[in-house]
């Protein structure tokens, strides 16, 4: 995992999680590589380049930032892709 917190990724869950409190939203799920990439700062979970969502999901509430994936993608993600605002949860 990046071992810091990335900056624009907190700006980004803060737009996020405020927009969640002013439509009452519990969660927001975002799924398609482009969506993954804005909410990331340019991570990727892509592992067929042309298909439109990857190996793993955001799940983002009020209070976490998780990474929804499969057990064999999990440490490839944390290792090589993911700042450390989120954390992995297996499914």
């Amino acid at each position: 995992m990046i071992n810091s917190l990335n900056p624009e990724v907190d700006s980004k869950l803060e737009f996020i999680r405020n927009t969640l409190t002013e439509t009452g939203a519990i969660a927001l799920r975002l799924r398609g590589t482009d969506w993954f990439a804005w909410a990331t700062a340019g991570s990727s979970h892509t592992v067929l380049l042309t298909a439109e969502t990857g190996v793993a999901e955001l799940l983002i509430t009020a209070e976490t930032a998780w990474v929804l994936t499969d057990e064999i993608e999990a440490q490839r993600l944390q290792d090589e892709e993911l700042p450390a605002n989120f954390q992995i949860y297996i499914y």
